[in-house]
């Protein structure tokens, strides 16, 4: 049986509010593993993006402050901001990082070694989230101080 006719622009481009999307806009705890969660809004970027590791600690940061995203399929994507470079591993991330680009991921999640390994191979998985602070540069007032 063939897929019905879509009756929208915003089906045809798969952009559609449906309730019974796969698309999520917040992390359950006891649902199966996701790598991102994607905003149901059809358009309008969301505000924040929730990073969860492995270990339960979460940190939620402002699409505001994001001033470069990119992608190398043999290392990740790299998020950096203001405050802190973030890194992310794993596999298949290439639709996350398109999804980001759009800023339509709301979460980000890290998978523990077991569930990491019971995703199927043609799903994301996070291996490795890891959150860096930028080193700041120290002030050199001092020298240049009159005494």
């Amino acid at each position: 049986m063939g897929r019905p006719e879509s009756t929208g622009i915003l089906d045809r481009f798969g952009l559609t509010t449906d309730p019974s999307n796969q698309e999520s806009d917040q992390f359950e705890e006891e649902a199966p593993y996701r790598a991102f969660g994607i905003s149901r809004k059809a358009w309008g970027g969301e505000p924040m993006i929730v990073f969860i590791l492995k270990t339960g600690q979460r940190e939620a940061l402002p699409y505001s402050d994001l001033r470069r995203l990119s992608f190398n399929p043999s290392e990740g994507i790299t998020l950096t901001y203001i405050e802190c470079i973030i890194t992310i591993t794993g596999r298949r991330l290439d639709q996350g990082f398109q999804k980001l680009a759009s800023q339509r991921v709301v979460f980000i999640a890290e998978a523990d070694h077991a569930t990491g390994k019971l995703v199927e191979d043609g799903d994301p998985v996070i291996t490795g989230l890891v959150i860096a602070e930028k080193q700041v540069m120290p002030r050199f007032s001092s020298q240049f101080e009159d005494k």
